[in-house]
């Protein structure tokens, strides 16, 4: 079996993705191959370096993406069969509400793990996290879509989910209201200062979750 965790490049107005180095830093799961990949922020490139690598058998596929406007990792529970991007991708791919497959009579791909149960396991755990059920229409959203209509079709894939995560410093207030609300604001006081210390911290939280999803997944695949 092997574990694929994906990040993206630089988009927009960023000068860095944080998914880029993130991803890089989802390792030590015992027992496991895993598998770091950084994609071009496009529709089409990302997907044609993700497909060759899903040949392999017994796939578990977590995607990583920035959404700057939220304050948690958010699982997405839908992939939608479209492509409405509010500004261009890197290889200045823009559409306008436009389906991603025609050829795919889905309109949506929903998620079959058990998305709240991880949420709130996160959560608990000092990893602020939520279920999303809109994982927009730019690029993160095809790259899912994609991949989930790939599952449909080849077994081998054991489980597939995007994620979008914050920028480092806002998870890092998160994670600090977080645990002053649980009132042991003092495990993490001075812990997260660096962005360096902010990505190993999350980098935690997505290994802590594809624990959970190893731990209901392989055992019945």
């Amino acid at each position: 079996m092997k574990i694929i965790v994906t990040g993206f490049n630089a988009f927009d107005i960023h000068q860095t993705n944080p998914t880029e180095l993130l991803c890089q830093k989802v390792t030590g799961i015992a027992n496991t191959d895993i598998e770091n990949v950084v994609l071009e922020t496009c529709c089409t490139d990302s997907w044609h370096k993700l497909e060759p690598l899903l040949k392999d058998d017994k796939i578990v596929l977590l995607m990583l993406g920035l959404a700057d406007s939220r304050n948690g990792f958010s699982l997405e529970r839908v992939a939608l069969n479209l492509r409405d991007y509010r500004v261009p991708d890197n290889n200045d791919h823009e559409y306008d509400g436009e389906r991603i497959s025609e050829g795919e009579e889905q309109n949506a791909f929903f998620s079959d793990l058990p998305l709240r149960k991880y949420a709130d396991y996160l959560t608990n755990h000092g990893f602020p996290c939520h279920v999303s059920n809109h994982a927009g229409a730019f690029v993160c959203n095809d790259l899912y879509f994609r991949a989930l209509e790939y599952k449909k079709n080849n077994d081998n894939i054991i489980a597939a989910l995007f994620v979008h995560v914050p920028l480092p410093a806002v998870y890092a207030e998160s994670v600090r209201r977080n645990y002053a609300f649980a009132g042991n604001e003092g495990m993490i006081e001075g812990r997260l200062m660096s962005e360096q210390a902010q990505l190993d911290y999350m980098a935690i939280g997505l290994r802590t979750l594809l624990d959970q999803i190893l731990a209901g997944r392989v055992a019945t695949a």
